[in-house]
C-alpha cells in the first residue's frame, strides 16, 4: 500500500471507525475507498491543493464527508441491484418449480406418433418415473425430465433401478405392468408381487438382477 493509500485508509477510519472491516465482509471496501480517492482528487482540484501532504484539516473533512456519501450511495445502489437480481432468480426458481411434475399427476406423452396417457409414479431430483399405456392396453416405463416431461431414458419393468423401486414404495404408488409381448414373469402391480412372494424390494431387485445378468 502506498503512503497516499495508507493515508486515505487512515482518514476513512478516523471519520467512520471500523467501516472498512464491515464493508470487507460483503466485498464493498474497494468501492468505498475508490469514492474517497475520487473525492480527494476533487477537493484538491477545487481547493487548489497541489500535494496530499499539503491537505489541511478542513480539506480532509470535506473529503471524508463527500467520500462517505459517494461511497455509500454506490454501495446502496449495488446492494439494491443485487437484491433485485436475487428476487428475480427466486421468482424464476418458483416459476420453474411450479412446472415440476408431481407424483400421481396424469398427462400424456408422445409415443409412436400418438399421445398416450401417462401417470407419474415417483420423483428423484429433477427426474420422474412414469408409466404410459398404449391403445391395446400394454404399458411401459419412461424416466423423464420432471419439468418438461421430456424423455430421459426408457426402462423395462425387469430392470427398473432399485432407487426408483424404493421411491415408489415410499410414495405408495404402483404400476400396471402389462408390457408389450405378453411376458408372463413379473406381470402386475409391484405391491402385489412383493406381498404375494413375501419379498422386500431389495430382495426382488437382487433376484431380477441375478436372473437377468449376462453369463
Amino acid at each position: 500500500m502506498t503512503d497516499v493509500a495508507a493515508l486515505i485508509v487512515q482518514k476513512i477510519e478516523a471519520y467512520t471507525p471500523g467501516i472498512i472491516a464491515i464493508l470487507a465482509r460483503r466485498g464493498y471496501q474497494d468501492i468505498y475507498r475508490a469514492a474517497f480517492m475520487e473525492e480527494l482528487a476533487y477537493v484538491m482540484e477545487t481547493r487548489g491543493v497541489a500535494r496530499v501532504e499539503a491537505m489541511k484539516r478542513a480539506h480532509w473533512r470535506s473529503v471524508q464527508i463527500l467520500g462517505h456519501g459517494t461511497g455509500m450511495r454506490r454501495i446502496e445502489a449495488l446492494m439494491k441491484a443485487e437484491a433485485e437480481k436475487a428476487a428475480a432468480a427466486a421468482r424464476e426458481r418458483e416459476a420453474r418449480e411450479a412446472k415440476k411434475v408431481k407424483v400421481g399427476q396424469h398427462s400424456h406423452v408422445e409415443v409412436n406418433q400418438g399421445l398416450r396417457p401417462a401417470v407419474i409414479l415417483a420423483m428423484l431430483g429433477d427426474e420422474a418415473l412414469l408409466e404410459y399405456s398404449m391403445p391395446r392396453g400394454s404399458t411401459a416405463l419412461w424416466i423423464v425430465d420432471a419439468y418438461t416431461w421430456g424423455l430421459v431414458k426408457r426402462v423395462s419393468y425387469k430392470h427398473v433401478p432399485l432407487k426408483w423401486l424404493r421411491a415408489m414404495i415410499e410414495e405408495g404408488t404402483d404400476w400396471v405392468n402389462l408390457p408389450q409381448g405378453n411376458i408372463k414373469k413379473y406381470l402386475g402391480p409391484l405391491s402385489f408381487e412383493l406381498r404375494e412372494r413375501s419379498l422386500s424390494v431389495e430382495e426382488m431387485y437382487a433376484e431380477r438382477t441375478r436372473v437377468h445378468s449376462p453369463g
